[in-house]
């Protein structure tokens, strides 16, 4: 398999191009849809955790007026009560790595001639959609429940 890493092939330029924008064509759709599954698991997400700080609020209130009491009972009335924790929504989020095809396809379309000399990185990354960001933005969509 090393060796192959080592090879380079030789592709008709037209054809290259071909297959570049429609590898951008479906990445924008794809980003498109994990974009809109973001959105609507991000609010189920900030509403969960909106929940959740709500309840906390409440406890925290009840604990918090509870400590002045006391406090005050023992002569050393507080300065300051912790209200709220910290409450975050984490998500992963889709990236749009258009920009990827966008360079590939204008080194391509400045390119002079018709057949075009690619590396196996190279062939990996325009012909088989093979790019180093394209595992993470697979993992994104699984997680975004797009898989």
């Amino acid at each position: 398999m090393r060796q192959m890493h080592q090879r380079s092939i030789t592709v008709d330029k037209g054809r290259l191009l071909e297959t570049l924008k429609k590898n951008l064509e479906s990445h924008k759709e794809n980003y498109k849809l994990a974009s809109e599954a973001y959105e609507k698991k991000a609010l189920e997400v900030l509403e969960e955790s909106k929940k959740k700080a709500a309840k906390s609020l409440e406890s925290r209130y009840k604990l918090a007026k509870q400590a002045i009491r006391n406090s005050v009972e023992e002569g050393t009335p507080l300065e300051h009560v912790l209200m709220v924790n910290e409450y975050e929504a984490r998500l992963p989020a889709p990236v749009n790595n258009s920009s990827a095809y966008e360079e590939a396809i204008a080194l391509m379309e400045w390119e002079t001639k018709e057949e075009i000399e690619l590396s196996f990185p190279e062939f990996e990354c325009f012909i088989q959609d093979k790019w180093d960001w394209k595992e993470e933005f697979e993992l994104t969509s699984t997680a975004l429940g797009l898989r």
